[in-house]
């Protein structure tokens, strides 16, 4: 008896950590945070928005979240990288499935659901990638002037995700404005 209590409690803890640890979580260790901007939104916060919030559609939506994380970057540097490591790392995991890519311009956006199932997914990965690179002509004989700019925003959220409800969201915060 004593040893089955003992392997329902490590397999507790192993199926906790397992959710615990979430993509953003994994990212954050691969890049030097001091020029990445971290917002973490955890279930009692979402909790306090939903209740706030009157739009039933945003209420329905958050209603079955866990976790929001947006991690963003306007150091070129930095931008560059975690974009490289944050699709390295979602291409190379069988369990994300690509559910929207689009590259227009120097603009590039992706969202990927883990594991999705009857338009259901636990995770989703938003990343936005813009990057510019600007030509300046001095005055006479200073020459010319080159600045590279990059932003990345990655938005992070787990819960039991509707994929439908998340476009309805979408279109529906687009109408808002």
């Amino acid at each position: 008896m004593k040893k089955k209590f003992i392997a329902l409690i490590i397999c507790t803890i192993c199926i906790t950590a397992g959710y615990a640890q979430n993509f953003s979580t994994e990212l954050l260790t691969t890049v030097n945070q001091r020029d990445v901007s971290v917002v973490t939104v955890n279930q009692s916060m979402i909790e306090t928005l939903r209740r706030r919030e009157q739009n039933r559609e945003v209420q329905a939506f958050l209603n079955d979240l866990n976790f929001l994380r947006i991690i963003s970057s306007d150091n070129p540097r930095n931008a560059v990288r975690l974009y490289e490591n944050a699709v390295s790392a979602l291409q190379n995991n069988p369990d994300f499935e690509e559910l929207l890519s689009m590259e227009e311009g120097r603009q590039r956006v992706k969202i990927l659901a883990l594991n999705p199932q009857n338009n259901r997914t636990r995770e989703i990965v938003m990343i936005s990638y813009i990057s510019n690179t600007t030509v300046g002509m001095g005055g006479i004989g200073l020459g010319v002037t080159v600045a590279n700019t990059a932003s990345l925003t990655i938005v992070n959220i787990t819960g039991d995700i509707d994929i439908g409800d998340l476009s309805q969201l979408a279109t529906t915060i687009r109408n808002l404005r």
